[in-house]
């Protein structure tokens, strides 16, 4: 799948874009549902898995009409709007949440990650997903699928932090990064996971740069360890 670019940033927002989109298909196709793919749209075939939209675009000149023909038939439809260039709210679509696309060139592999695990089981990984309010979300298909790890530190027997690595169009993608409220009377190690998430990541994927998308106080603490800015995004869902 090949996206223009217009310079270094566009450049680092096309891998960013292209991570999250071929992230979206493992997720659906995980529970069975067909895809289609071109080089202005990614759409998925029946309602995705929750949290996840029904497409996505893959290119900045993409028209609102090319989107709105995919998605007629989808009454509860969320579209990523990769380059937060459409107009939708006079099609019956309100935006849920802006946010920004972000980039980190490849982090050293350290010797150690401070206790970060893979998860490896479906039993984890149900622990992980209500330990990050994802409960549904995510197959257990998921945890054979190449290139795909959830990372999750325990605290005492509990997921206290975690996030998901997906390596797709050369680079990894970070998200779904969670840390958990501590007993009242501790205080919690995770104020950012982020540092030790960007090492988890060199570790496994030694060499790879990292991409995502985050906004308000996660856009902060990924700029902390080491993300920078490459570009806007907008989540848009149908009216209700």
């Amino acid at each position: 799948m090949k996206l223009p670019t217009r310079g270094r940033g566009a450049d680092r927002q096309a891998t960013a874009v292209r991570n999250n989109a071929a992230w979206c298909e493992t997720v659906c196709r995980a529970v069975g549902l067909a895809t289609t793919v071109d080089e202005d749209l990614w759409t998925v075939q029946g309602a995705p898995p929750p949290f996840y939209p029904a497409a996505v675009t893959l290119r900045p000149d993409v028209v609102v009409g090319r989107v709105l023909t995919a998605v007629a038939d989808r009454p509860t439809a969320g579209v990523k709007d990769s380059f937060a260039g459409l107009d939708m709210y006079r099609h019956g679509f309100h935006e849920l949440f802006a946010a920004r696309w972000i980039h980190r060139p490849a982090a050293p592999a350290p010797a150690d990650t401070g206790g970060w695990t893979v998860v490896r089981s479906p039993t984890e990984l149900a622990a992980w997903a209500d330990a990050c309010e994802s409960s549904g979300t995510f197959d257990p298909a998921l945890l054979d699928a190449d290139g795909v790890h959830f990372l999750a530190h325990y605290d005492d027997g509990r997921i206290g932090a975690g996030a998901i690595l997906n390596l797709a169009a050369e680079a990894v993608g970070v998200s779904n990064v969670f840390a958990t409220a501590p007993p009242a009377d501790r205080i919690s190690p995770y104020a950012s996971p982020w540092p030790a998430i960007v090492a988890s990541a060199g570790r496994i994927f030694p060499g790879r740069p990292l991409v995502g998308y985050e906004h308000g106080a996660d856009l902060d603490a990924a700029r902390s360890a080491g993300f920078s800015d490459v570009g806007a995004l907008r989540i848009w869902v149908r009216d209700s």
